[in-house]
């Protein structure tokens, strides 16, 4: 059995965020909870808003055509407009909310959230962060983002941040941004520090001209890219994306023929070396052990009067004193 939606008003909103907790920890200000749920508010009433990342036109039409078959299973997230006290800004839901327009619904099922500007900004990123669909550029567009508003929000946060203002309140301290955001969407700090990294290495312009491209999602060659003078970075894109039937598949071949200079060439017995001695150093002692168990039954190796060939891999695990 369906439950019953209730029609939210000017006065139900007033009343509830009235009566809404306003501690300013920081629990409640990095993760707000609704003041009033599963309200219902006509669409004309909720303002887009300036959004992280683009509406996709097609997407909203799918979402739109979904809802309308099937009906909306999750309320979109809004919060009182500041200046008009009727209207709300959508929060998260984007999609959903352009699709209901596309299909003519004109009721939607709504969160109330009494949030600022940085509280919503924080809940829309953390909302698409758990977004499987995102490309690496987005997700860290989206990080860099957070970033930001999370170190607006608790200054103290910040590397070198003055941390003195916590002395009072030892009990409920906001945490660095990336163990938080770690924490939050189930990533090490590292990874989120190289994702912000990349964003901020990336020309605003080239972001925006590879963000519908095959390189949004290619986290290594963001990467590579990163490390690349920004004035050569649109040329650099540029070739890779020319269409053309020789264009250069990865950074290091753009930047060769920028340069005509013959592309690097990976040496695959390099390559294989590396990999192999990366294994040994992360395997334990019996997988070591069956290692060269299997080595010796080959006739490989013989774990007395051995000497590999200078610069191999066995070289290298020997010199470890492990052969």
């Amino acid at each position: 059995m369906s439950r019953k939606k209730t029609i939210a008003t000017t006065e139900s909103v007033n009343a509830a965020t009235e009566g809404a907790d306003t501690s300013p920890d920081a629990a409640s200000r990095a993760h707000p909870k609704p003041v009033l749920s599963d309200q219902l508010i006509a669409r004309g009433r909720i303002h887009l808003g300036e959004r992280l990342r683009a509406v996709d036109a097609d997407h909203a039409l799918f979402t739109g055509e979904s809802m309308r078959d099937q009906g909306q299973l999750q309320p979109i997230a809004v919060r009182p407009h500041p200046e008009k006290p009727d209207d709300f800004i959508l929060i998260f839901g984007a999609h959903r909310f352009v699709g209901a327009g596309l299909v003519d619904i004109w009721l939607l099922r709504t969160d109330i959230y009494d949030v600022d500007a940085a509280q919503a900004r924080l809940m829309e990123i953390d909302e698409n962060l758990v977004d499987f669909a995102l490309t690496e550029l987005d997700r860290a567009a989206f990080l860099a983002e957070r970033k930001r508003v999370w170190e607006e929000m608790y200054p103290q946060t910040k590397h070198g941040g003055d941390r003195s203002q916590q002395v009072d309140r030892p009990v409920d301290l906001p945490s660095r941004f990336t163990a938080e955001t770690a924490e939050r969407i189930g990533v090490s700090e590292r990874t989120i520090q190289r994702s912000v990294k990349r964003h901020n290495a990336i020309d605003a312009g080239v972001r925006t001209r590879i963000s519908s491209t095959w390189l949004a999602r290619n986290g290594g060659q963001l990467d590579a890219l990163a490390k690349v003078d920004r004035f050569q970075q649109s040329g650099v894109v540029e070739l890779m994306l020319s269409g053309a039937a020789d264009a250069p598949k990865t950074v290091a071949e753009a930047l060769a023929r920028m340069s005509n200079r013959p592309a690097p060439v990976k040496n695959e017995r390099d390559e294989q070396g590396k990999a192999l001695l990366k294994a040994w150093k992360n395997a334990g002692a019996g997988a070591r052990e069956d290692f060269l168990a299997f080595l010796e039954g080959e006739g490989l190796v013989t774990k007395t009067g051995y000497v590999p060939e200078p610069g191999t891999i066995a070289e290298k695990i020997m010199r470890e004193g492990r052969l």
